[in-house]
């Protein structure tokens, strides 16, 4: 993948892309022990991330228990640390308690350099 000074993205209706690798494929685990701070919640859920090809990620939230969602994103930040949003994957708000698919989709990556 090429790397910018900005990375653009572009949410996508459709994207036509054939089989994925194992290793092209990550899942993040949600839960409230990994919040910054960490918070006592009966939440769960993982985020599946699959590259497609060189310029593409499609991803997949799944959650069980969460309450009164408004936000789903990727920070850029390490363990421990809040970070900044650098990708927004879902804007609610959800009210109540909520159980399966919260957001999915395809997403295009597109950098720029000033060079």
């Amino acid at each position: 993948m090429n790397r910018g000074l900005a990375i653009l993205f572009a949410a996508c209706a459709a994207l036509a892309f054939g089989p994925t690798r194992a290793e092209d494929r990550f899942i993040s685990r949600l839960d409230g022990e990994h919040a910054v701070p960490a918070v006592v919640t009966p939440a769960t859920g993982t985020v599946n991330f699959t590259l497609l090809g060189d310029t593409a990620i499609q991803y997949d939230v799944q959650v069980a228990r969460l309450r009164d969602v408004w936000s789903v994103g990727v920070y850029s930040a390490g363990t421990g640390s809040d970070g900044f949003k650098a990708v927004t994957l879902y804007v609610g708000p959800k009210t109540g308690e909520f159980n399966g698919t919260l957001a999915g989709a395809p997403f295009q990556i597109e950098t720029c350099s000033a060079a």
